[in-house]
């Protein structure tokens, strides 16, 4: 399955500060032992550039189904232990589209998110 991930910036959060946070999130991703592939969107460049430019804050992650709960506690983890930069995150898989704030979603809550992308690809 493929999850299309995107750090958002809240509160005073910079974009030299989201692109650091969205590489730290994406080296742990690609650490991660179930995690099969982590790579950068692509988006348009801005106006009155040329070509395509990375998107910044948004990956694509491929992972099997069963791991995604592990993805979401990783983001969780990683996210958290930055308050100071403060970002909300925007995941789509299949139709599903969902955002949580890492630093106020609870067990609960996040167990729910899973469940739904989880039934977006028809494994829940």
């Amino acid at each position: 399955m493929e999850l299309q991930i995107a750090l958002k910036p809240a509160g005073t959060t910079t974009q030299r500060e989201l692109a650091e946070l969205s590489a730290e999130v994406q080296d742990a991703l690609r650490r991660h032992r179930e995690v099969e592939q982590v790579a950068s969107q692509r988006e348009a460049a801005p106006e009155g550039a040329k070509g395509i430019a990375e998107a910044l804050g948004a990956f694509l992650v491929g992972l099997p189904p069963g791991a995604v709960s592990g993805v979401f506690d990783l983001l969780k983890g990683v996210l958290v232990r930055a308050p100071e930069t403060p970002v909300t995150v925007e995941i789509a898989a299949g139709s599903t589209k969902l955002t949580f704030d890492p630093r106020r979603v609870t067990p609960a809550q996040m167990a729910e998110l899973v469940e739904r992308v989880r039934r977006s690809e028809g494994t829940g």
